[in-house]
């Protein structure tokens, strides 16, 4: 009967009704440890029946025990994660930004808990301390567009950045890939190897492009939007969400079907990361993470890209040359044996490198001005206002002007031409010196 009652208790007001506050999980609760505690007191626990005096023991306490471990769930996590799809949701939909700041406007209950009043607001409660940027005669410039970005953890993508980039770096300095030296001849170029705590083989590609790093390095960070043209697994790359700032960005790759319909049509979500190591070698990785503009597409599997990453090494004596080494690790969620995927990517992965190669030769001449990446610290530059002309380097001008002005005037006047001829001439010299 008590699972009866909190059961059609909880569909009611957490089916039905949809709310999203605890309390009735807390009153059912008690409800039902109040009767199981007084029916503690009433059980006879003195009765001679050992056949089946352990399991009222077992049902009495069990009952309790797993009524709080249910409120304690539903409190601790049921509903926060309720409440943090529902801020998601909000950020997406909203195109007002201030929304979460006029929560009592809105009808947002405030807790019981945050210490504020749920007094109705009025303009007085928002004003302008003086001193500030704005005032009655400059008022504030309301933007046409609105911010739709998503509710994204900053610092967990830059937590994650930093991983990736650890990890690349230990997959480059790993020992099993031999000499690591960059050089005009390539010995292997292409390997792959079954290395611990990763779910698919990891390949390493290693090309020679006849374009400098830095020049390819901007091209594959800024046109990334282009990939489909050199890389022909690929139907489409976006950009999701750039975070400049920080040399990162969210882009979304589909790919189409592969190796005659036996892979079907993948998507990938991926933390793009790019910058430089050692004043000379440039690097761009990606990883597949998860992200609330981009849900699942039909008709496309969301594959998984463990690692992805290209590193554009100088050749010494060569500055026009580049070596690029790229480790990719993917799982693409497939149920056919790994030895038919190594054979169809054994051959799928050269063919992406000799399109890069013939990409590489496209931009040869193209200036680098045209497409360059500012690599930031953490913080982007603000573009330097040239500031005006100081007043003394104006003074001093406007004095060199007047004084020969002067000098063309007394020297027309003393001229033996008529006093056409000498208004012409002092004209077309004032032009000249203004």
């Amino acid at each position: 009967m008590l699972s009866a009652f909190r059961f059609i208790l909880m569909e009611i007001t957490y089916g039905v009704i949809q709310s999203r506050t605890p309390w009735w999980s807390a009153i059912s609760t008690g409800l039902t440890s109040l009767i199981l505690v007084v029916k503690c007191f009433i059980f006879n626990f003195h009765q001679r029946t050992p056949d089946n005096q352990g399991l009222a023991y077992a049902v009495l306490i069990a009952s309790l025990i797993i009524s709080w471990i249910e409120t304690t769930f539903l409190i601790y996590r049921v509903i926060p994660q309720e409440k943090a799809a529902n801020r998601v949701t909000m950020c997406l939909k909203e195109q007002d930004e201030t929304r979460s700041l006029l929560s009592s406007r809105l009808e947002n209950r405030v807790p019981w808990y945050s210490g504020l009043s749920v007094r109705s607001m009025s303009n007085a409660d928002f004003y302008t301390p003086q001193g500030s940027l704005f005032g009655d005669e400059s008022p504030v410039k309301i933007p046409k567009s609105h911010n739709l970005e998503a509710a994204v953890d900053v610092a967990a993508l830059l937590h994650r950045t930093n991983s990736l980039q650890t990890e690349m770096w230990n997959l480059y300095e790993n020992e099993i890939w031999g000499d690591n030296s960059p050089s005009v001849n390539i010995k292997y170029p292409l390997r792959s190897e079954a290395l611990p705590n990763y779910p698919a083989k990891v390949y390493r590609l290693e090309g020679l492009l006849s374009v400098s790093p830095f020049h390819l390095f901007n091209d594959m960070v800024i046109n990334v939007h282009e990939t489909p043209s050199w890389n022909t697994t690929l139907t489409s790359v976006e950009c999701i969400q750039a975070l400049a700032s920080e040399n990162i960005d969210i882009i979304h790759n589909m790919a189409k079907e592969a190796v005659g319909g036996l892979i079907s049509a993948r998507d990938f979500v991926l933390l793009r990361s790019w910058g430089i190591h050692n004043n000379n070698c440039y690097f761009i990785c990606c990883t597949s993470v998860e992200h609330p503009k981009c849900p699942p597409i039909p008709n496309y599997v969301r594959a998984e890209q463990v690692i992805s990453a290209c590193i554009f090494r100088p050749i010494p004596d060569c500055p026009n040359q580049c070596n690029l080494v790229w480790f990719l690790c993917n799982d693409l969620k497939l149920g056919i044996p790994q030895r038919l995927l190594d054979r169809s990517l054994n051959s799928l992965l050269p063919s992406m490198m000799a399109g890069l190669i013939e990409r590489s030769k496209l931009i040869e001449n193209t200036p680098v001005d045209d497409f360059f990446v500012n690599i930031q610290p953490r913080r982007a530059h603000r573009k330097k206002k040239h500031g005006k002309r100081s007043a003394k380097k104006h003074h001093a001008r406007s004095k060199a002007i007047i004084k020969a002005l002067d000098s063309v005037q007394e020297n027309v006047s003393h001229s033996s031409e008529d006093s056409g001829t000498a208004a012409d001439n002092l004209h077309s010299e004032t032009q000249r010196l203004i």
